[in-house]
């Protein structure tokens, strides 16, 4: 018994700690998909908690998970434990009863699983974990389990305490900022054309046909494939219908999703994305919601680009009418292009956020706090000016 309580504690302890460790780091990431869940139930009023309900989910789950592996606190990080990973399989039961945020977060976005059914049962494994872990603690299954400690008690909440600041200091350092490391595509150096295409000789999908034909005689209804119809017997079978079944899974390419029209429907996607020079890219998915701090910063960047022949287009999910609001708040005169909302929070966590991209290539992403001058970006890139295209 003494062997099962430490193998759930552990096991338990380290799930925690990557949890909250990683969403710490893409705290505004994490931020987007909690937003998701509370739209459920209020769609305006409570959105703005995402990003508060986010660094304290983060910072529970890492501090109960360092409680856990090291034994500081134990009795509170069981409690703690049990607690963050009942909401969390609380949370995949909505997803997989309204059908949303399928992506599976139990390990950031290293682990993902795209349909709710396997978001629920990783999370419902972590739930009877944590319960096992609790109920077997709480029973003093070992005798020493309340003992194994690695500190006095002043000594392990300090100890705790100090893994909460590192988190919380994380977690902002994420929201006021892009994620120390990004886990997703559309990180720096992700090739998005490269992307979207299968490579040579990549693996196709198959595919079978069911054919259904009903017996004339005995009426019954029977699927055959091309290989095993009688068709010398043809006459004595009544065709019904017909179904088509994925035998083999083929190629998925990691980007199926990405595109850019412009406000009159046209798709310069692969204009864009295949262009040798520089390309900058304004991303903001919903507009209204767009930070105006650094807005003058962008439209000096933009009038720059502007008379040195770059490109430089505003990538939203907006609506044409968001958008005119929008030109006439801010002074902004560049090029606003539709691309999906989903994609746009994938690509920077921020509003807006700055990528540069070239042949396709993302060379550097900004949050809206980071975005350097002219003269900085001139230095770092050696923008010249050069023919508009």
């Amino acid at each position: 018994m003494s062997l099962l309580l430490h193998l759930c504690r552990y096991l338990l302890g380290a799930a925690l700690c990557i949890f909250g460790l990683l969403r710490g780091i893409d705290s505004g990431g994490f931020s987007y998909k909690i937003s998701e869940y509370i739209k459920l139930f209020n769609p305006d009023d409570f959105e703005i908690l995402s990003a508060p309900i986010g660094i304290l989910f983060a910072t529970a789950a890492f501090t109960a998970g360092v409680g856990l592996l090291s034994g500081a606190l134990l009795r509170n990080a069981t409690r703690v434990a049990l607690a963050v990973v009942f909401c969390s399989w609380a949370v995949a039961f909505l997803s997989w009863k309204y059908q949303v945020v399928y992506d599976c977060i139990c390990f950031g976005d290293i682990l993902s699983l795209n349909h709710a059914q396997g978001n629920l049962a990783i999370r419902s494994i972590a739930l009877l974990l944590a319960i096992a872990t609790w109920y077997l603690h709480k029973l003093k299954l070992q005798s020493d389990f309340d003992n194994d400690q690695i500190a006095p008690d002043n000594q392990s909440a300090a100890f705790i305490i100090w893994s909460g600041i590192t988190c919380v200091a994380l977690s902002v350092y994420g929201s006021l900022n892009l994620p120390l490391y990004d886990f997703r595509p559309y990180h720096t150096g992700f090739n998005i054309l490269q992307n979207m295409l299968p490579p040579e000789n990549a693996p196709e999908f198959e595919y079978e046909t069911i054919l259904y034909y009903k017996n004339k005689q005995s009426g019954n209804v029977q699927a055959f494939t091309d290989q095993n119809f009688p068709w010398q017997e043809k006459a004595n079978w009544e065709y019904q219908h017909r179904e088509t079944k994925l035998v083999k899974m083929g190629y998925v390419p990691v980007v199926t999703d990405f595109s850019i029209k412009t406000e009159d429907k046209i798709d310069i996607t692969l204009s864009v994305l295949s262009d040798t020079a520089f390309n900058f890219l304004l991303i903001s998915g919903d507009i209204s919601r767009s930070n105006l701090a650094a807005q003058p910063k962008i439209n000096r960047l933009y009038e720059f680009c502007k008379a040195n022949g770059y490109h430089f287009r505003c990538l939203t999910a907006s609506t044409p009418k968001q958008i005119a609001k929008f030109k006439i708040i801010s002074g902004a005169n560049y090029e606003f292009c539709t691309t999906d909302a989903t994609v746009l929070k994938t690509m920077i966590t921020s509003n807006p956020g700055l990528i540069l991209l070239k042949n396709g290539v993302i060379l550097k992403k900004w949050h809206h706090n980071n975005i350097p001058d002219i003269v900085t970006l001139q230095k770092t890139y050696t923008l010249a000016k050069q023919p508009a295209s």
